[in-house]
């Protein structure tokens, strides 16, 4: 039998454990909506990047129309600023 002086120590235990898992809940949330904002990031610079050389590259066949190699790069850095658009927009949560 619990004697009625050890209660006080039980309720306080339970809830020190009930209020510790939601404190780490909201560590574990807090950590993931980081994570999301931080991919976001990183995505958005590379998006940065890609369109830098997508200009680089179109000045380069201005100059020099029969480049073979620089036409099949424009088209790569195009299909991977496709790529970075969908990611971009999974990662803001649209489809």
């Amino acid at each position: 039998m619990i004697a009625l002086k050890d209660l006080s120590t039980l309720v306080g235990l339970g809830a020190s454990i009930i209020t510790g898992s939601f404190y780490v809940h909201d560590i574990k949330r807090d950590v993931a909506e980081l994570s999301s904002d931080y991919r976001q990031h990183i995505v958005s610079g590379q998006r940065t990047d890609l369109l830098k050389e997508k200009y680089v590259l179109e000045d380069r066949i201005k100059k020099n129309p029969g480049d073979v190699d620089t036409q099949k790069r424009l088209i790569e850095v195009a299909d991977e600023l496709e790529v970075n658009k969908s990611i971009q927009q999974k990662l803001k949560g649209g489809k």
